[in-house]
């Protein structure tokens, strides 16, 4: 059995990781730096709130905190593409679906050859899974882009000849 990933732990490691740090994530969320190192600490009993980790994963930019929190729930974020799509972005999205499941049928082929998965052959099917999941997500967001009503038809009227 895998771990599931700590979310504050993720978001933590990306304040960390950046140059403006602890501190200038507190002010630019309207925290003091040692209210935010509080709450960050173990040994405190405050905890972040909802909010306040939506504001600094929103703050700090990138996918960390998302992503741990759908891996959490036994789930994948997808980044989807924003704007209209074109013939050829679709054509290029349906190509990465099928270098996507190429890669995992050749993983799978690979980790079955033992009659064994072993957890790292595992974890590489997964992540091959998880970009053919993404890969079918933005395919599935450009094809909405495209979607519209088509005009109400007019009505016909025929007319007998002679009358």
């Amino acid at each position: 059995m895998s771990h599931k990933p700590d979310p504050v732990e993720a978001l933590h490691g990306a304040l960390l990781a950046d140059p403006r740090g602890i501190a200038g994530f507190a002010r630019a969320i309207g925290r003091s730096p040692q209210v935010l190192y509080n709450k960050f600490s173990e040994s405190m009993a405050n905890e972040l709130t909802g909010r306040e980790e939506r504001a600094l994963a929103d703050a700090v930019g990138g996918e960390a905190y998302v992503q741990a929190v759908c891996a959490y729930f036994g789930g994948v974020f997808f980044q989807l593409p924003d704007g209209s799509t074109a013939d050829d972005d679709l054509l290029e999205t349906y190509l990465a679906i099928v270098q996507r499941m190429g890669e995992l049928s050749a993983d799978l082929t690979q980790a079955r050859n033992d009659g064994v998965i072993e957890p790292h052959e595992f974890e590489r099917l997964r992540a091959d899974g998880h970009a053919t999941m993404a890969a079918i997500q933005t395919l599935l967001a450009e094809l909405a882009t495209m979607v519209r009503e088509l005009p109400a038809a007019s009505p016909i009227t025929l007319r007998r000849a002679g009358g």
